[in-house]
């Protein structure tokens, strides 16, 4: 079976549906894969499993074994006139349908018997006897034929049903293992961008710091001989000192938010940081969001409105950004839209934002869609709610 992780992902729509709306993210199955039914080969075990499938319909081919006397008697009484061998067919078929071959054979020869009884001639010459016997006979060989027919038929579906079904689980298993997959590589992600806020922060962060300190010292040892030198010192220190202020802020953007808060809290601080240092016009909405969400989810619709506002910034240069969060129909809905002027498709297709973006939505259970027009960009991610409280970590 070729896995379903074969599909292009360079694509602008990342399509993921989960198997249960009220999980966060699909969780890998734990055990052994199943093994797919090596062949559609006749045998006893295949068989016993395919009238183990509907256990609850086995009665209708005992009840079709209770029917064969009931259209014998009528045949009976109708006497020759009346030809009732089509009747005996129905419970044949039912019982090899609903019980196996076996059975079907069992009530063709139940079926053959009650024709014969009922049709038996009375004071006629030995030769029509022998031709109702022939007549029985040739009966029996036609719901035989029917009983294997129609076993056969109920036998190579429920085996087609099976390896479906068998199928079907391997490939719930590989997109398991692949969105757990995604996942780890996200997490690994921020670890490595919690790793370099440290080493920012205390590293360069530290010299930086030092570096003021020192300019400020030379700063105070020259005011008085040397004014000028003084000067450029202090215009060291300060630059440091901003340097220094700077390297913070980055710090604190690459290990998240600063503690846990709430994602309808995490937005506003998000628009209200670009608007000061982009310059850029930001509304959000949230007020439609009634329902709270899982932290993992909460943090990955987080970076999505970080990744969406940046490439919206950066690469659709647009001026006026909106962010809309919605809980519907068991989902939350984020949608961020901009003015900018768009983006070629080809172009985006290849980009590691988008990737990235439809990689964390995939990585909870959801999907991003991306529209690009003349005048803007409007991603959609929609992810399943899981009740529990909203935090970004």
């Amino acid at each position: 079976m070729q896995s379903a992780g074969g599909a292009s992902e360079n694509t602008l729509l990342f399509k993921v549906v989960p198997r249960n709306k009220n999980m966060s993210a699909p969780e890998p199955s734990v055990g052994v894969r199943p093994n797919v039914m090596p062949g559609l080969g006749k045998s006893p075990k295949n068989e016993r499993d395919a009238r183990r499938i509907h256990p609850r319909s086995r009665w209708l081919g005992f009840a079709s074994l209770a029917c064969i006397p009931l259209v014998g008697w009528l045949d009976h009484i109708t006497g020759p006139t009346l030809s009732f061998a089509l009747f005996y067919v129905p419970p044949v078929a039912i019982a090899a349908w609903y019980c196996g071959r076996r059975l079907g054979f069992i009530a063709a020869f139940a079926s053959a018997a009650a024709w014969f009884t009922a049709g038996i001639p009375e004071s006629e010459p030995l030769s029509i006897a022998l031709v109702h016997c022939w007549n029985a006979t040739t009966r029996l060989l036609i719901y035989s034929l029917v009983a294997f027919l129609v076993a056969a038929v109920r036998q190579q579906r429920d085996q087609l049903q099976t390896i479906i079904e068998q199928k079907n689980a391997r490939l719930e298993l590989e997109m398991a293992e692949r969105a757990l997959a995604e996942r780890e590589i996200i997490e690994a992600a921020a670890r490595e961008q919690r790793r370099i806020a440290y080493d920012l922060h205390d590293d360069l962060g530290q010299h930086l710091v030092g570096i003021a300190f020192k300019a400020k010292l030379l700063d105070e040892k020259l005011r008085s001989t040397h004014p000028e030198q003084a000067e450029e010192a202090s215009t060291i220190a300060r630059l440091a000192n901003d340097a220094a202020r700077q390297t913070r802020l980055t710090a604190h953007k690459l290990d998240g938010a600063n503690g846990a808060i709430d994602l309808v809290t995490a937005l506003p601080k998000l628009a209200a940081a670009v608007e000061e240092n982009c310059r850029v016009r930001v509304s959000v909405n949230t007020s439609a969001c009634s329902v709270s969400v899982s932290a993992q989810v909460a943090l990955q619709l987080y970076r999505i409105a970080q990744e969406a506002v940046r490439n919206a910034i950066e690469h659709g240069r647009a001026g006026k950004l909106e962010i809309y969060l919605v809980s519907h129909q068991e989902q939350i809905v984020l949608t961020v839209s901009d003015n900018g002027r768009g983006f070629d498709p080809r172009v985006a297709e290849q980009g590691l934002g988008f990737r990235t973006m439809g990689s964390r939505a995939h990585s909870v259970g959801g999907s991003c869609e991306l529209e690009s027009r003349a005048g803007g960009t409007t991603l959609i991610c929609r992810v399943p709610i899981s009740r529990t409280p909203a935090r970004v970590s």
